[in-house]
Formats: C-alpha cells, sequence, structure tokens
C-alpha cells in the first residue's frame, strides 16, 4: 500500500473538528483495503461529521439512495475507497491474514467470509475466532474438489487444504496474539526475540 493511498484514507478522519486522532485504529490492511475501529464521542456521526469533509476521495454508490452521501458521482472510479459494507455497521470482525477475515454486520444475520482460493460456504463465522484464540497453532482443513486435465482427460481431484491458519509468519504476532508489528519494527529491535529462521 502507497503511502499517498493510506494517508487519503487517514488523514479525513483526523484532521476534523475535536480530532480522532486517538479514536482511531487500523485494524487490517491489505494492498487494497482497509479496516477501521473508530470510537466517536457522543454526539458525533459519522457520516455527517467525518466522511462528508472528504467525499471526494471516497465513492459513495453502493449506499442506499436515501442515505445523506450517496451519490454517483464517482460510482466505480478508480483510486477512490468505496465502503464494502454499504453504510452498515459492522458488529464483529476476525481478520487472520490479508485475503482471509470474516465479519458480522450490526442488526443483520448477514456473515461476509473471505478465504482466498477456499469456498468459504463451508466455513462459519466461529472457525474464524476459534483459529484466532488457539493457544497453539491451529489449522483448520477443508476437502474440496476441482476439475484438471492431463494428457487431454478431464479429472475431478479432491483436496485436503488448509482453509483458516493461525500461524502468520510475515509479521510478528505480539503476546495478545491478535496485534502484529511488521519485522524490524524499532520495538522488536531493543527486545531479545528469539525466531526460527526457518519458519520464516
Amino acid at each position: 500500500m502507497s503511502d499517498r493511498r493510506f494517508s487519503l484514507s487517514h488523514q479525513p478522519l483526523i484532521e476534523m473538528r475535536g480530532g480522532l486522532e486517538s479514536e482511531l485504529e487500523l485494524m487490517y490492511g491489505d494492498s487494497d483495503s482497509l479496516c477501521y475501529r473508530i470510537r466517536l464521542p457522543t454526539g458525533m456521526d459519522l457520516y455527517r461529521d467525518v466522511l462528508a469533509y472528504d467525499t471526494q476521495n471516497f465513492d459513495f454508490y453502493n449506499y442506499s439512495s436515501d442515505h445523506s452521501l450517496y451519490s454517483i458521482t464517482h460510482a466505480k472510479i478508480p483510486g477512490r475507497f468505496t465502503d464494502e459494507t454499504a453504510g452498515r455497521f459492522i458488529c464483529e470482525y476476525v481478520a487472520l491474514c490479508p485475503k482471509v477475515y470474516s465479519y458480522r454486520i450490526h442488526a443483520s444475520e448477514n456473515v461476509v467470509k473471505k478465504a482466498k482460493g477456499i469456498c468459504s460456504k463451508f466455513l462459519q463465522f466461529q472457525d474464524y475466532k476459534l483459529v484466532l484464540f488457539s493457544k497453539d497453532n491451529t489449522n483448520l482443513f477443508i476437502q474440496q474438489f476441482h476439475l484438471t486435465s492431463f494428457n487431454l482427460s478431464v479429472h475431478t481431484i479432491k483436496q485436503n487444504r488448509i482453509a483458516l491458519s493461525s500461524r502468520y509468519d510475515k509479521r510478528f504476532t505480539r503476546r495478545d496474539g491478535v496485534r502484529t508489528m511488521a519485522w524490524g519494527h524499532n520495538r522488536l529491535r531493543k527486545t531479545k526475540i528469539i525466531v526460527d529462521t526457518q519458519s520464516r
């Protein structure tokens, strides 16, 4: 993720009346997506007092037509940020690694489940939580079938694949088992950490 893309999304949230820098937490980041936890002061509205200040960098085409921020001005224009939940609040969120996350929508039965390369319909929200909070390295396997060809002949292949894993070796996992830091972070340099180099 470039610094410019990050600043475009981050600055509008903290450069506003009252300031939100201490109430803003980046929970998940990927090459093209960000998930924030925002704690608003009493009486402040996310859409009226935060997002409305920077409509130029956001695309609200997927909001309901009666929403105050609904607009098709930037509909599907590259470079604009979109709200994956279309203006609905996330009440519970679990992210294991990039492209592998799940969340529940407030006041809705809808559960979004993402797992790269895996048919997520076989997964439950509790599976993500079980793997995240497991004390030991935990892998959740599922059985999948797919079609492939050998010598101009089509075959059905059965695979047992790792769908969810608590082990993510591209970042350092802190003691709480949830928060992470980049390898080479200055806090890690000041602390003696024994790392299995083969796991990286």
